[in-house]
């Protein structure tokens, strides 16, 4: 899932295939995270929020103060976006940037899957959009990931099921987080979009 302006171009194939799935606006498309790397220094870690859609804005940077007293909440970085609209945005200083942020951040140590246990529990269907009946009900799951004795815990609505992209942990730390894909997404009228979840602590 590479930043590069070439690679979101390359969502516009991605885009046709999607076009067949029913839609409830035109400017929609899947919406993608990665993990970019973790600031030891300033217990930061980056991830990318691409979106695939006709709106041709750039990945979207945030990071998690994991020493905070919130450390779960994404703090978007606005000082690499100031005063540019999508049309003007200037994508080779925004990926001379992210070369320079990649090479002093850590990667995040991936986690095996094996063993993992992902939990789909469809609690109630109800209807997705009120003014457009016709596309059908959503499924409101409730979804756990069981890993290394910790659990992840969300809640999907959409037209499918998910999966779990990955699992990582913090270096030097006792954080770990997961990507979740929703297939099928109410947003957009079905289209995937990732969500990152932190575990829940090791119980004492």
């Amino acid at each position: 899932m590479g930043p590069t302006r070439n690679a979101l171009m390359g969502a516009i194939g991605l885009l046709a295939v999607c076009a067949a799935l029913p839609a409830a606006a035109t400017v929609g498309g899947p919406s993608e995270i990665e993990v970019v790397g973790y600031d030891a220094a300033d217990h930061k870690l980056y991830i990318l929020h691409h979106r695939h859609d006709a709106s041709d804005s750039p990945p979207a940077l945030q990071y998690f103060l994991l020493a905070s007293d919130d450390p779960y909440r994404a703090i978007p970085v606005k000082s690499w976006y100031e005063g540019a609209e999508p049309h003007e945005f200037d994508w080779d200083a925004f990926e001379a940037k992210l070369t320079k942020l990649r090479a002093r951040l850590s990667p995040l140590e991936a986690a095996p899957l094996v063993g993992m246990e992902l939990v789909q529990k469809i609690v109630r269907v109800e209807v997705c959009y009120e003014q457009i009946p016709e596309f059908g009900d959503c499924q409101i799951t409730d979804v756990e990931i069981r890993a290394a004795g910790r659990t992840a815990r969300l809640q999907t609505r959409g037209f499918g099921r998910g999966e779990v992209l990955g699992i990582w942990k913090v270096p030097g730390g006792d954080h770990m987080l997961t990507i979740f894909r929703h297939i099928g997404h109410v947003d957009e009228g079905g289209y995937h979009k990732d969500e990152l979840v932190f575990f829940e602590a090791k119980a004492p």
